[in-house]
Order: structure tokens, then sequence, then C-alpha cells
């Protein structure tokens, strides 16, 4: 019942749910590829609706550092620890530390409250529902 459910959810939802929450294996590659091209355009399309031009290399950056929360965030609701912290995205995407607030934390929050308010709310409400009545029964 779980499965159907997640199976009749819409993209993103659909690719997120099997990928954050799904079992770790070769199988669930391509949710995973499918949700990160949708979120390679979610982040293109606020480029273009922004009014701050970013060089080329700034929003290959920002792109490391989207992913980066959002495996992050993958990591810390199924652990409850941060598999990417903060100062080792800032590490791996070589971005100078003052450079953050100014051009990088704005994206790391969004996207980070983006999988908890909009992609975890539409996908596990409806699972959650799933369960509620498995426990019923």
């Amino acid at each position: 019942m779980i499965i159907s459910a997640v199976e009749n959810l819409e993209e993103p939802f659909r690719s997120w749910a099997k990928w954050a929450y799904g079992p770790r294996t070769q199988e669930y590659l391509p949710e995973q590829a499918r949700f990160f091209r949708w979120l390679d355009q979610d982040v293109r399309d606020n480029f273009s609706s922004i009014d701050r031009v970013y060089r080329g290399v700034t929003k290959a950056i920002i792109r490391d550092v989207v992913a980066y929360s959002v495996m992050d965030y993958r990591s810390y609701v199924v652990s409850e620890r941060h598999l990417y912290p903060t100062s080792l995205i800032i590490n791996r995407c070589k971005i100078h530390r003052q450079n953050w607030k100014r051009d990088f934390e704005s994206w790391h929050q969004y996207y980070w409250n983006l999988c908890d308010e909009y992609l975890d709310r539409s996908a596990l409400v409806v699972v959650g529902g799933v369960v509620a009545r498995l426990k019923g029964e």
C-alpha cells in the first residue's frame, strides 16, 4: 500500500520519496537522477527569477551547494546526523568563508526549507496516511 501511494505521487515528490526514504540500492539510482534533474531545473528557474546576476563559476558552486544541502537534509532526517555540515560544504566547494553569507547561505537555507516544508510535507503526508490506515487495520 505504501509503494502504491508513493507511485501515485506526482513528480518531484515520487522521486524525492524514493530517493530520500527508500532503500539505498542500485535500483533506486534512476530516482536519484530524476530528482537531481528536477532540482537542477529548479535552481535554473530560480536564477532567472531573481534580480541578481551571477557569474558562471558562482552558478556552478551554487548548484553544488544546493546538492550538498539536499543530501545533508536527507542524512539528517534519516539518521539525525549532518553528513555535509556547512563548514564541509564551504571546504568542498572551495568557497571563501567571507563569501558564504553573501552568495551561498540563502541558497543553502532555501533548499533545506524546500526539502522540509515542500517535498517532505507533500510526500510524507500521503505515506503517513497509509501507515495510519495500516495501524488501524
